[in-house]
């Protein structure tokens, strides 16, 4: 199976013609389930709308830059709605995983950190999740990598929405940039959405396109076999999950800071684990669940 890419074909992986023909359709109808969802939680939040529709617009630009740029990797065409070489429902998704990422850090630490700290955590997170769910994705024939040394991914498919969560990040807590783009409460959605995408797309791309050029270059790899990456998976899982558990009780979160992440861990994943027992890919499991589902859930609410 392939998908046309920008200049030529990639390969999908092997493990995806094991899986039933309707799971791709589940996943994508999943991922848009999710953002409908977060579109209606905010629909009275009118920042939260400005953030969300920048971010959609910008994830769209910034993944239509790196297709042409590094030429690196295609969706597969079992997706029914695009936008270009990019799924619709990939420019929902991610945008949505960014936002509560940044609404749970800002949570935490904001009150007492400079906006780069807050953008580098946000990125952070962001990272993580990427980590575990891009390897998942790439086995299930979502989507193709020219080259992946991780687990069939490159650098450039765990880091790169992280680089764009910290670039969305600072610009949100930058006063300065979140005034020029018109990131507040009186200013309409046109104003943010024409105007914050290029900027988080520059952003994105400055820092990640060395990263990307230096990492193919060095043809740089991560020895770690299946059943080693599962059991770390696990142990950075209950880890995680303490670590969640100990923040529910010290910071000042509220449900709605996080409840989109639960919500979209649950529905993403168990479309994939219900149906797909392979240990590597059940394990992965673990860090969403204990994390987002288990771990933050006792949370003291805000004052």
């Amino acid at each position: 199976m392939t998908k046309e890419g920008v200049s030529g074909p990639f390969p999908l992986h092997s493990d995806a013609t094991s899986l039933p023909e309707w799971m791709p359709v589940a996943v994508e109808t999943a991922s848009i389930f999710v953002v409908l969802l977060a579109f209606w939680s905010w629909r009275k939040d009118r920042l939260r709308l400005q953030q969300i529709g920048a971010l959609m617009l910008a994830g769209w630009g910034a993944e239509t830059v790196a297709m042409m740029w590094y030429d690196y990797y295609a969706y597969a065409p079992t997706w029914t709605l695009w936008l270009g070489h990019v799924p619709l429902a990939v420019v929902g998704v991610w945008p949505v995983v960014i936002l509560t990422s940044y609404q749970v850090i800002r949570a935490t630490v904001a009150r007492e950190s400079t906006p780069i700290k807050v953008a580098l955590l946000t990125g952070l997170l962001v990272i993580f999740d990427a980590a575990f769910i891009e390897p998942v994705a790439v086995r299930m024939g979502l989507w193709a990598w020219q080259d992946g040394t991780y687990f069939g991914v490159p650098a450039l498919g765990y880091i790169g929405w992280g680089f764009l969560g910290f670039s969305a990040a600072f610009i949100f807590e930058e006063p300065r940039f979140n005034r020029w783009l018109g990131f507040n409460e009186q200013r309409g959605l046109s104003s943010s959405w024409l105007l914050a995408p290029p900027v988080m797309i520059f952003l994105c791309h400055l820092f990640l396109a060395p990263c990307v050029f230096s990492s193919i270059k060095a043809s740089l790899t991560i020895p770690v076999s299946t059943e080693i990456y599962s059991y770390l998976t696990l142990a950075l899982g209950i880890l995680l999950g303490a670590l969640g558990f100990r923040l529910g009780h010290k910071c000042p979160f509220r449900f709605r800071d996080f409840w989109l992440l639960i919500a979209g861990s649950i529905v993403f994943f168990t479309s994939i684990y219900v149906f797909w027992l392979e240990p590597f890919v059940w394990s992965l499991a673990t860090w969403p669940l204990l994390f987002w589902g288990l771990g933050l859930v006792p949370y003291k609410k805000a004052t």
